[in-house]
C-alpha cells in the first residue's frame, strides 16, 4: 500500500496547484467514420496520443461480481450505482448485462477512485474510457455519457464501435469522475435499456493535454442521477476488504514460524506455488511465500537472492510455456529446480454426433505433439513440468492428460461444488495414471467464511492433489508487511501440506464411470455467472428478490426462439447442452455421495462442501482407464453418459468377474446394445407408473418407490428380477452375478426418472464397501483414507462445525435466492467404526486405533509454526466383527491411524 500513500501524497499536491492554469494542447478527435477500435487508435496516433495505465482497473471489470457483493481481486461494490424512476430489472444476458423498466430515464453512475480509496486523480489530465458490449451494444446502448456533468459522448453525434464505446474526456479540477452512462428514452426512444460487459478508464496523452471528441460542449448539464432514485451494487454485502490491512504481520510470523523446510521424516514431492501465471519472482507477496507461506515454486527469473534463501526448499521455477531459451536458463540455475510450464484452455468439448470425435483426437494429437517437442527442445524433457488448468472444469478435462500434459489442476472460481470438483480432478489422475491438483481463485459471490476457505485448501491436499496453488492472493497488504486475513488461509494450507508426512495409496471405493461424449460440468453456485456462462441472473428491484437458474437447459425468453439462429453470444452452451439434458440429470443422484449438495446443475451455497457418507468417489473415464484401476473400486456407477461397445462391454465383464459390483442403465448399454443375456429393444421405450415392486433380492429393506417414466420391455434371460413396474409387472431392475462380482442393469430410458428406485439402491451398496461409518449419521462429515505402509489412516472434516457460505455478511439489501450460509452444529460426538476389510486391511490381524494431533485448533496452529510435529496418541476402542469402534469428537477435523500395536508412529511417518 505504499503505492497508495504516495498517491494520497500526489492528490494533495495536485489540489494545492491553480485549477485555472491553461491547457497546454486541445485536441478535438473527429469521431465521423470512426467504426472499430482500430479505427479510433488511429486517431489517436495521428494526434500522437497514447494511453498511460488504468486509473484503477478494478472499478468497472467485473459490474455482475460488485452487483452481488463479491470480491474478484479489488473491486469496490460501492463505487457503483443504478439510478431510476421506476423499479428496475438487472439480469445477465450471456455476455453482457442488461438494466431495464427503471423509467424514461436511468442507467448507472461510476465513481472512479484511486485504488484504496485514497486520494483524488489530478486535473488538467485527459482520461479515456471504454465501454465495453460484446453483444447488445446496438439496442442497448447509453443514451449519452456524462463525466462530471459534462457530455462527453452522445449517441446521435459520437461514434459507437464494434462492441464498445471509447470516450475521450478532460478533467480540469483534481477530483474523482463521476461517470454516468444514461438511457433516455425521450431522447433515444427506440433504446430497449442499458447493456454493458465491463468498463475501464485509463489516463491519456500527459498532463496539460486537453482531449474529447469534435463538437462536445463544456456546459454542465443536470444529471438524471442527481434527480432520480438512486440503488448501490453490492446487495450481499460483507466486511471482507481486499484493500485492507487486516490480519498477521509478516514480522510476528518471522518470529512466530520456522522459515520453510522439508521435515526429517518423508513427505510426498509436492508443488506448491504462490499463483498461477509467470509473474516475476519478486516482490514481498512471492518472497514470503516461497520462504515463509510453504510454497516451493518460484515466480520468473528468482535473483540469487531469493535463489540462495529457498536452496534446500524450493522445486521448480515458472517459465513461459514453450519457452525453450527460458526453460534452460531456469535448468542452469540448480540441478535440483524444474521448470514450470503454466496454461489455461478450454476444457476439450465432446463431439456432437460420434464418439471418438476424429476432429477432436486430431486436435488432441497435435496439441500433444506441439507439447512434447517444445520439452524436447529444451534438452532435459524429464525437467519439464507441463501444467494445464481447464476451465469450466468438466469430465472432459480428464482428456488435458492426451495432450501430454503432466498435470491437470481445476479451480474454484465463482464457487463450483467443491467435492465434485476434487473428484473430477482425482479421477481424472486415476484415468491417466497423473498427478492431479488444484488451485484457489478470489470470485466469489459473496465471499465465503475463512474456515470455509481453510477447509476446502486443506482438502485440496486431503484429496490427494500434488499441485496446489492460487490465483490472486497477493493483497495490497503484502506493501505494508502484512498478510491479510482472507490469504491467512491459504498460506496455513500450504504450510501444513507442507510438513504432513506422505499420504499412501488413496481408498476410494465408488468410481462413477462415464464415457466419451459425456457434457456434463460440475455444477455452480446459483450467484455464479461471470466466466462460466453457464447461470442466468435476474433481479426485480420492485420485489428485493432474484431468479437464478441455468441457462443451458433450456431456451429463456430472451434467447431466439428458432435454433438456427442460435449463437454463443445470444444463447450460451444452449446448443452444446440441449439435446444431452435427460443424460445429464442422471447426476442429480450424486445425491446419495454427497448430501445436500443440489443437482446436476445447480450446488447450493450451503452444500458447496457436503458429507461424504458412502466414502470418497472418483469420476471415472470408462473409456481410458486401465482394467486394473478400474478393478481396484469395489463399486462402479454409471450416471451419465456412456455407450457401449465391444471393448467396454468386455471391461466390465472382467472388471464384474474380479469381483466389483456395478450398477449401469439402458441410457449407457445403449438401444440394440447387449450385456450377456439382456439386449435392449430397437424400439421406443414405453411409459408406466405406478407403486414399485420390489423382490427380497433388493438389497434395501423395507423400501417403498413410486416411477412414473419410460421403460424398455423386455424378460432378460439369466437376470434376476429385483424391481418391477406397471400392470403387468414389467422388469425395472435386474441383476445378475458375474464371477465374484454382480452388474444391477436399471431399465428405464432416463437414469434420473429411476430415481425412487436407484437411490437406495446406491445407498445400501455404497454402505457395504464406505471406508467408515458414522453413528450417529451425520450428512456434514466428509472424510479420506489411505492405505500406508502396514496401516490405514482417515481424516474426518467436520463441515457442520464451519460456516459454509459467507459468515459476515452485513445488512442485506435484497432477497438472497436461498440462504447464503450454512448453520453451525458445532462439534460431533459419536461413535466411528473403521472397518479393517474396506480398509484393505486383514480382519485376522491384529490392530489398534490412535489419534493425531496436529490437523485442528491449537495443535495445528504448533504444527503448521514448524516448532512441534503432530502427535500420535492410543484411542480406547472396541472391536466388532472386523470394524475398530471408538467414541470421539470431531471439532473441525480429527486424523487418525489403524495400525499394528505400537506401530502407529512407523506406519504415519514411514515412507
Amino acid at each position: 500500500m505504499i503505492a497508495i500513500a504516495v498517491l494520497a501524497c500526489l492528490s494533495s499536491l495536485w489540489q494545492a496547484q491553480a485549477a485555472q492554469a491553461p491547457w497546454d494542447r486541445v485536441v478535438a478527435i473527429d469521431g465521423q467514420n470512426l467504426e472499430t477500435e482500430d479505427d479510433f487508435d488511429g486517431a489517436l496516433r495521428a494526434e500522437k496520443l497514447s494511453t498511460a495505465g488504468y486509473t484503477n482497473w478494478f472499478t468497472g471489470h467485473w459490474p455482475s461480481v460488485s452487483f452481488l457483493g463479491g470480491m474478484a481481486m479489488g473491486n469496490v461494490s460501492e463505487d457503483l450505482e443504478f439510478f431510476f424512476d421506476k423499479p428496475f430489472k438487472w439480469s445477465t444476458r450471456v455476455l453482457d448485462y442488461v438494466m431495464e423498466d427503471g423509467g424514461k430515464k436511468f442507467g448507472i453512475r461510476a465513481t472512479v477512485r484511486p485504488y484504496g480509496g485514497q486520494g483524488v486523480f489530478p486535473g488538467r489530465r485527459s482520461y479515456l474510457l471504454t465501454y465495453r458490449c460484446d453483444r447488445l451494444l446496438e439496442a442497448y446502448h447509453p443514451s449519452y455519457i456524462l463525466v462530471n456533468g459534462t457530455r462527453m459522448w452522445d449517441s446521435k453525434a459520437q461514434p459507437i464501435l464494434d462492441g464498445k464505446i471509447m470516450v475521450p474526456f478532460w478533467q480540469e479540477s483534481p477530483g474523482n469522475p463521476v461517470i454516468d452512462f444514461v438511457t433516455d428514452l425521450e431522447y433515444t426512444p427506440s433504446l430497449k435499456g442499458l447493456a454493458l460487459r465491463m468498463f475501464d478508464i485509463q489516463f491519456l496523452g500527459v498532463r496539460g493535454e486537453k482531449v474529447s471528441f469534435k463538437g462536445v460542449k463544456e456546459t454542465k448539464e443536470a444529471s438524471p442521477a442527481d434527480l432520480e432514485k438512486r440503488f448501490t451494487f453490492g446487495v450481499f454485502p460483507t466486511d471482507v476488504d481486499y484493500w485492507s490491512d487486516k490480519g498477521v504481520p509478516i514480522k510476528q510470523l518471522e518470529a512466530d514460524w520456522k522459515p520453510n523446510f522439508r521435515p526429517a521424516y518423508f513427505t510426498e514431492p509436492m508443488w506448491l506455488s504462490p499463483f498461477t501465471d509467470v509473474a516475476p519472482a519478486k516482490g514481498p507477496y512471492h518472497d514470503f511465500m516461497v520462504t515463509l507461506g510453504g510454497c516451493n515454486i518460484l515466480g520468473a527469473n528468482p535473483g540469487a537472492e531469493i535463489l540462495a534463501r529457498t536452496t534446500g526448499y524450493a522445486r521448480g521455477v515458472m517459465a513461459n510455456q514453450g519457452d525453450a531459451n527460458a526453460a534452460k536458463q531456469v535448468l542452469g540455475l540448480s540441478k535440483s529446480l524444474e521448470v514450470q510450464w503454466f496454461s489455461e484452455e478450454e476444457s476439450p468439448l465432446m463431439s456432437d454426433t460420434l464418439p471418438n470425435d476424429p476432429n477432436r483426437l486430431k486436435n488432441l494429437v497435435e496439441a500433444r505433439d506441439a507439447v512434447q517437442t517444445a520439452k524436447f527442445a529444451t534438452g532435459t524433457p524429464d525437467r519439464i513440468r507441463d501444467v494445464v488448468e481447464p476451465f469450466p472444469p468438466a469430465l472432459s478435462s480428464t482428456y488435458e492428460y492426451d495432450r501430454a500434459h503432466d498435470v491437470v489442476v481445476l479451480k474454484n472460481e465463482e464457487d463450483p461444488q467443491y467435492n465434485i470438483l476434487m473428484a473430477m480432478a482425482r479421477g481424472a489422475g486415476a484415468s491417466f495414471g497423473k498427478p492431479f491438483g488444484y488451485y484457489w481463485e478470489q470470485t466469489h459471490n459473496p465471499f465465503p467464511s475463512l474456515d470455509f476457505k481453510l477447509q476446502a485448501c486443506l482438502l485440496y491436499y486431503f484429496s490427494g492433489g500434488s499441485w496446489i496453488g492460487a490465483e490472486a492472493e497477493n493483497a495490497p497488504s503484502f506493501e505494508d508487511g502484512i498478510v491479510a486475513e482472507w490469504v491467512m488461509p491459504f498460506v496455513k494450507a500450504m504450510r501444513f501440506a507442507m510438513v504432513h508426512p506422505s499420504r499412501g495409496k488413496a481408498i476410494v471405493p465408488t468410481a462413477i464411470s462415464w464415457g466419451d461424449g459425456d457434457r456434463w460440468w460440475v455444477p455452480y453456485s446459483p450467484l455464479g455467472q461471470l466466466d462460466t456462462f453457464q447461470r442466468s441472473i435476474s433481479y426485480d428491484h420492485a420485489t428485493g428478490s432474484f431468479t437464478c437458474e441455468p441457462m443451458f437447459v433450456k431456451r429463456l425468453p430472451w434467447m431466439p426462439e428458432e435454433r438456427r439462429d442460435w449463437s454463443f453470444e445470444d444463447t450460451g452452451h444452449l446448443a452444446y447442452f440441449i439435446d444431452h439434458v435427460h443424460e445429464m440429470e442422471g447426476y442429480n443422484l450424486l445425491d446419495v455421495y454427497f448430501p445436500g449438495f443440489g443437482d446436476a446443475f445447480t450446488a447450493r451455497i450451503a452444500g458447496l462442501l457436503t458429507g461424504t457418507p458412502q466414502g470418497p468417489i472418483d469420476f471415472v473415464d470408462i473409456d481410458t482407464v486401465p482394467q486394473g484401476v478400474l478393478q481396484n473400486y469395489s463399486l462402479s456407477v454409471f450416471l451419465g453418459h456412456a455407450a457401449m461397445d465391444s471393448s467396454m462391454r468386455e471391461k466390465l465383464l472382467a472388471a464384474a468377474d474380479a469381483g466389483q459390483t456395478i450398477v449401469i442403465g439402458a441410457q449407457h448399454v445403449g438401444e440394440g446394445h447387449t450385456l450377456p443375456g439382456l439386449r435392449i429393444p430397437m424400439r421406443n421405450p414405453q411409459p408406466l407408473k405406478g407403486e414399485v415392486e420390489f423382490s427380497e433380492g433388493f438389497p434395501a429393506p423395507r423400501t417403498i418407490a413410486t416411477f412414473d417414466g419410460k421403460v424398455y420391455l423386455t424378460n432378460p434371460e439369466g437376470w434376476e428380477i429385483v424391481a418391477s413396474v406397471g400392470d403387468p409387472k414389467w422388469p425395472l431392475l435386474v441383476r445378475r452375478a458375474f464371477g465374484k462380482g454382480m452388474i444391477y442393469a436399471y431399465l428405464g430410458q432416463w437414469t434420473n426418472d429411476g430415481g425412487n428406485v436407484l437411490r437406495p439402491l446406491l445407498k445400501q451398496l455404497g454402505q457395504n464397501y464406505a471406508p467408515l461409518h458414522f453413528g450417529p449419521a451425520d450428512d456434514q462429515l466428509e472424510y479420506v483414507a489411505y492405505r500406508k505402509n502396514e496401516g490405514a489412516w482417515a481424516a474426518v472434516f467436520n463441515h457442520g462445525a464451519i460456516p459454509i457460505g459467507a459468515d459476515r455478511l452485513q445488512t442485506l439489501r435484497a432477497v438472497p435466492p436461498e440462504p447464503l450460509c450454512s448453520k453451525i452444529k458445532g462439534p460431533w460426538k459419536g461413535d466411528i467404526a473403521f472397518r479393517l476389510e474396506q480398509l484393505g486391511l486383514d480382519p485376522k490381524q491384529k490392530f489398534a486405533l490412535y489419534e493425531v494431533g496436529g490437523i485442528d485448533g491449537p495443535d495445528f496452529e504448533q504444527v503448521i509454526s514448524g516448532k512441534s510435529s503432530f502427535t500420535i496418541k492410543p484411542v480406547p476402542f472396541t472391536l466388532k466383527s472386523g470394524e475398530i469402534h471408538a467414541k470421539v469428537t470431531v471439532g473441525k477435523r480429527a486424523e487418525f491411524i489403524i495400525a499394528p500395536p505400537g506401530r502407529a508412529h512407523a506406519v504415519f511417518f514411514g515412507g
